[in-house]
C-alpha cells in the first residue's frame, strides 16, 4: 500500500519455453538484396506449446559482415552496400 491507495492484478505464469526462432524473408524467395537496396526479414519465435508469434521488434539484428550487408531500421531491414564500398575503394586509391 502506497498513500493509502491499494492495487491488484493478475499475472498468469505458463511453462511454455522459446524452442525455435524461425528468420525468413518477409517477401517468399527473396534471398539476396541488391547493393543500395533492402531486404526486409521476418522473425517468428514457436514455443514448446506450438504457439507462435512475431518478434521481428523485439530481437536485436546484426550482420555477420557489415560492409556488405547493413541492419537499419524498421527492424529486420538489411541494406545492400558491397557496391557501393567497391565504388568507394576504386575512388579512393
Amino acid at each position: 500500500m502506497y498513500q493509502n491507495l491499494k492495487s491488484t492484478s493478475v499475472l498468469t505464469v505458463t511453462n511454455e519455453s522459446l524452442v525455435r526462432l524461425i528468420i525468413s524473408p518477409e517477401n517468399e524467395g527473396e534471398t539476396s538484396v541488391p547493393d543500395g537496396y533492402t531486404l526486409k526479414f521476418i522473425a517468428k519465435a514457436v514455443y514448446t506449446n506450438d504457439s507462435n508469434e512475431i518478434v521481428t521488434n523485439d530481437v536485436t539484428w546484426h550482420s555477420n559482415n557489415y560492409l556488405k550487408l547493413n541492419p537499419t531500421v524498421p527492424n529486420g531491414t538489411f541494406e545492400g552496400l558491397s557496391l557501393a564500398l567497391k565504388k568507394y575503394q576504386r575512388h579512393g586509391d
